[in-house]
């Protein structure tokens, strides 16, 4: 179990642990999350072999699912995990021989990747405040959390070749995140809520497939929009 794991494990436990002397006030969510993900990429030009600095933008998507326990009837505690899956076209030498058995060639032999796919999962830690108003149905939310990310595998794609695919399972960074959302009670237990978050910074490892292990952080924020649709389920009835 990686310490990322064990810590959400432990949090996990304290919260429930402080629920035992109380009625419960808690809920839990599934929600599809679209993500727009501009960055900038430093690429390899194919002819001259100099880096070249492009912006990009890609639509990724991932799943998430969240408990939620209500400190007061406006301010509720959220620990979830989420699975994400990220594309990035880019042109980056990959040494082959940086990955082959022990005992190969160590010239480097170099290919140019086109695309790279992350498999990504993430810890949210957050918090949401709902706005207080008439209308018991629809409730206006602000919503914030603190992520830590573990970084699953990669697979470099190469347009004359077979892709490669490379097991990570370590820490890759940290992010947070701060928006506003809407929740809508189609009855007493079950809610339709949408979320929208903005990316205040993003902590990345760099790429260890391309450098080797490598543990050199940088913010790659120039600007991820992060959604969600889901339902919640409140299945003590407790008004938010």
């Amino acid at each position: 179990m990686t310490k990322i794991q064990t810590t959400v494990l432990l949090t996990s436990l304290f919260f429930v642990s402080s629920l035992s002397a109380q009625k419960p006030n808690l809920g839990f969510s599934l929600q599809l999350c679209p993500e727009i993900y501009s960055y900038q990429s430093t690429e390899i030009n194919s002819t001259t072999f100099d880096n070249e600095t492009a912006s990009k933008t890609t639509v990724n998507h991932g799943i998430t699912t969240n408990g939620y326990i209500g400190v007061t009837d406006q301010i509720w505690i959220n620990l979830g995990i989420s699975f994400y899956y990220r594309t990035f076209s880019t042109l980056e030498g990959f040494d082959q021989n940086l990955h082959s058995p022990e005992g190969s060639n160590t010239t480097p032999i170099y290919m140019m990747t086109y695309k790279q796919n992350y498999y990504i999962l993430e810890y949210p830690l957050g918090f949401t405040l709902y706005l207080r108003q008439k209308d018991k149905r629809i409730k206006p939310k602000l919503i914030g959390n603190i992520i830590g990310k573990q970084l699953l595998k990669i697979q470099c794609n190469f347009k004359h070749s077979d892709s490669y695919i490379e097991k990570q399972n370590q820490f890759y960074g940290t992010a947070a995140n701060l928006g506003a959302g809407l929740d809508y009670h189609l009855n007493d237990k079950i809610i339709l809520e949408l979320n929208c978050l903005y990316r205040l910074y993003n902590l990345n490892r760099e790429q260890p497939i391309l450098f080797g292990d490598n543990e050199k952080y940088f913010n790659d924020n120039k600007g991820i929009m992060n959604f969600a649709i889901g339902l919640k389920i409140n299945p003590f009835n407790i008004e938010p």
